[in-house]
C-alpha cells in the first residue's frame, strides 16, 4: 500500500527551511529572535507527528541505523581524507630546510 503524502506537512518543512536560511543571514536581531524561538521546534513536532513506532528490537534499529549512516560517512571520509592528505603531486609537500 502506497502512502499518500501529506502536503501540509511538506509546505512546513519547506517555510521551516527557508526560515533556517533566512536566520542565518544579516537580518536584525528582533527578527532573528523570533525565527529562532520557533523553527526548531517546528522541525521536533513535524518528526514527532511522522513517527512511526516499529516492532524491531533496538540491536536491529542500531544495525540498520548504522548501516545507513555509518558506512556512507566512513566511505566520504576516507576518500576526502585521501584526496586531502595524498596528493597527486608534490605541490603541497612541505620541504625540509637543511
Amino acid at each position: 500500500m502506497a502512502l499518500k503524502r501529506l502536503h501540509w506537512i511538506d509546505n512546513l518543512r519547506g517555510f521551516g527551511m527557508i526560515l533556517v536560511v533566512w536566520g542565518h543571514m544579516n537580518i536584525p536581531i528582533a527578527l532573528e529572535t523570533i525565527i529562532y524561538s520557533f523553527h526548531m521546534p517546528l522541525f521536533f513536532f513535524i518528526s514527532g507527528y511522522l513517527y512511526k513506532k516499529n516492532n524491531n528490537s533496538f540491536k536491529e534499529v542500531v544495525k540498520k541505523k548504522a548501516t545507513v549512516l555509518l558506512i556512507p560517512y566512513f566511505f566520504f571520509r576516507d576518500t576526502v581524507f585521501a584526496f586531502w592528505h595524498c596528493p597527486l603531486d608534490n605541490s603541497r609537500r612541505v620541504m625540509a630546510i637543511t
